[in-house]
């Protein structure tokens, strides 16, 4: 936290749930397990709160485990503090830990050489692939086929507006559910807006409505 003062710390739920699960006792840990992954997942405080009470009364050592070695805003999508995106175990830190496993054991100065060089070579190979991509792909592989599949979705929601000039909307879901939608601040009820930080199926709907009025605007650009 004092080399980077502006960051937030939070724990991997991979891990987390390895320990909770240990917790209990003449149970399917491996079902504890997952059933813990669903609370941390939670994009809203509402959800959360229905899954952990569900949770801790099924589980209700985990639910000591938990309230008594560390804070929900180190473990909780929605309480985070920070900027966590939909990054919630350190597999990205494995990854790179593998890559390095060998040069680990180098002296301090050619281990910094090593690495220097990997990374180098990384940030090479894929500033070529950024230059050869269309100005018009402006998301990566993942987030574009997402988008593929909301933006079908989208279409079937039924949207009002609330305020033009705020550019805010109401979105219904099959089932009823109502969704309120800020473009300009780039926020959704939902939360999946806010935290993942590309839009949300109801984002996109309300933008799809406000695209009906202004052909030139994109108002989540």
């Amino acid at each position: 936290m004092q080399v980077y003062p502006l960051a937030d710390h939070g724990y991997c739920i991979y891990h987390l749930s390895q320990n909770v699960k240990l917790s209990c006792k003449n149970v399917n840990r491996e079902l504890v397990a997952t059933k813990f992954m669903e609370c941390a997942k939670a994009y809203t405080e509402a959800e959360f709160k229905k899954l952990y009470a569900a949770f801790i009364k099924r589980y209700p050592a985990a639910g000591a485990y938990l309230d008594r070695t560390v804070g929900q805003n180190k473990w909780v999508r929605c309480y985070f503090l920070g900027a966590r995106y939909n990054i919630d175990t350190t597999n990205t830190v494995e990854s790179i830990n593998g890559v390095f496993r060998y040069v680990r054991a180098y002296a301090l100065l050619p281990m910094i050489d090593a690495m220097v060089t990997k990374l180098s070579e990384w940030f090479n190979k894929y500033r070529k692939i950024s230059l050869e991509t269309p100005r018009t792909q402006k998301l990566i592989p993942f987030v574009e086929n997402l988008m593929h599949i909301r933006c079908v979705e989208a279409t079937l929601l039924p949207v009002t507006e609330l305020n033009s000039y705020f550019l805010e909307y109401n979105v219904t879901v099959v089932g009823g559910s109502s969704y309120v939608v800020d473009l300009v601040e780039k926020t959704c009820s939902c939360k999946l807006f806010d935290i993942d930080k590309y839009p949300c199926v109801h984002a996109i709907a309300a933008a799809l409505e406000a695209g009906k009025k202004n052909r030139n605007s994109d108002p989540i650009a």
